[in-house]
């Protein structure tokens, strides 16, 4: 994965974002990329907003009943 995806501007993020599964880091990097790009936020706030992102799902899916995963809801 390491030539894959960028590191994360934030080094303690950096850190956690290397501990996630192939579709978890797929999420971080496309929630990330789309605050940057579409939605004009500088590259560490993208990050730390699709961070939680992940976060959230993870959330969702260990609440859930069938264990399926459910899409990120975006951040504000």
């Amino acid at each position: 994965m390491a030539g894959r995806f960028s590191t994360p501007l934030d080094p303690a993020l950096a850190r956690q974002v290397e501990r996630l599964s192939e579709a978890e880091r797929e999420t971080f990097e496309e929630r990330a990329g789309i605050r940057q790009y579409l939605g004009g936020l500088d590259r560490q706030a993208a990050e730390k907003l699709a961070w939680q992102d992940v976060l959230d799902l993870r959330q969702r899916q260990a609440n859930s009943d069938d264990g399926a995963p459910k899409a990120p809801k975006p951040s504000p």
